[in-house]
């Protein structure tokens, strides 16, 4: 594998440690933000099956068991609150995470710079890079958070759900999948 360095001369692995030292003190919030992944993924999957629960229960014209089709319709507007709920906790938990890893960040940039280093730059150019390399770091770390966690959870529970209903067909989708 080729390594690929950055303008600081790093290798892309170790850029990655350094960032993963960085997201290891979020622990608690890193768990969090996966289960709660976990929680909206599973339930906007579920949605649609409860939705043909409940065209289940019209079996003919002026034949529909009201009682079972508005069980499920209840369960489906309870899911897709709590769903709603921990997307918007989890994106919170996103948000909060990267302003701090990226918060600590800089703060320790800042303090390294040799005073020779700031004698030769000015203020704004300093605060301008500073700005620039944080911004990236947190429009990176909330993309991969968000996006990371939910894809991960999203496939591992479809085959999942596919699998709990046919696994010759799943085994099928498997395969020809990546032929298309």
């Amino acid at each position: 594998m080729k390594k690929t360095e950055n303008k600081s001369g790093k290798s892309g692995m170790q850029v990655m440690k350094k960032l993963m030292a960085f997201i290891g003190n979020y622990k608690i919030f890193l768990g969090l933000s996966i289960v709660l992944a976990a929680v909206t993924v599973i339930l906007q999957l579920y949605i649609p099956i409860l939705f043909g629960d409940a065209i289940d229960e019209v079996v003919a014209a002026h034949q529909v068991n009201f009682p079972e089709m508005w069980f499920y319709l209840k369960r489906i507007v309870f899911f897709t609150l709590v769903s709603a709920l921990s997307a918007w906790i989890m994106n919170l938990i996103n948000n909060r995470m990267t302003y701090r890893i990226v918060r600590d960040q800089a703060i320790r940039h800042i303090q390294v710079l040799p005073l020779s280093y700031l004698d030769q730059h000015s203020s704004g150019d300093i605060v301008s890079r500073v700005i620039a390399d944080t911004d990236i770091l947190s429009d990176g770390l909330l993309l991969g958070f968000t996006q990371l966690f939910s894809g991960i959870v999203t496939i591992i529970v479809t085959l999942f759900f596919m699998f709990s209903k046919n696994v010759w067909i799943t085994l099928l989708v498997i395969c020809l999948t990546p032929l298309s």
